[in-house]
């Protein structure tokens, strides 16, 4: 249409920034020389892009690119066994922190399940000697309340 969307003056270094692109301009410039960026009116509405990258999924024996395909399922791979390993691993740790747990306590004599049933005991004894005093508490206020 010969319509002008912008104007821009070149770096020393011969290039300038225009819609976050850095243009960049090899050779010797002189003045009045001018440049048109054009749009392409012979593109593809096929979807071939997505073609050609779906293509670079797999290996190409030609060219050498390509394959991620595989790339994705080995990583895949690799961080399922690395966190099973590492489950099992913590599940071994358990077990021998408890079996540890249960020697020491052999060691020292101490049986833990003894002794919470102790405490247990102790605590209701408790209790029903409150309960007795409480009741005693009662029965002297009764009796001083009626002389």
């Amino acid at each position: 249409s010969g319509d002008y969307l912008g104007t821009r003056e070149l770096s020393d270094s011969n290039n300038f920034f225009f819609r976050n692109f850095n243009w960049q301009f090899d050779g010797n410039l002189v003045d009045d020389d001018a440049f048109n960026v054009l749009n392409s009116t012979a593109r593809k509405d096929d979807a071939s892009n997505l073609l050609n990258m779906s293509k670079l999924a797999e290996l190409s024996e030609a060219s050498g690119k390509g394959g991620y395909n595989q790339i994705y399922t080995d990583l895949v791979v690799d961080v399922g066994f690395n966190v099973r390993s590492s489950e099992q691993g913590l599940e071994t740790s358990k077990i021998i922190y408890d079996a540890a747990v249960d020697r020491k306590s052999e060691f020292s004599g101490v049986d833990l399940d003894t002794e919470a049933a102790r405490l247990l005991e102790q605590q209701q004894a408790y209790q029903a000697l409150a309960k007795v005093l409480s009741t005693a508490k009662e029965m002297i206020d009764t009796l001083l309340r009626f002389m």
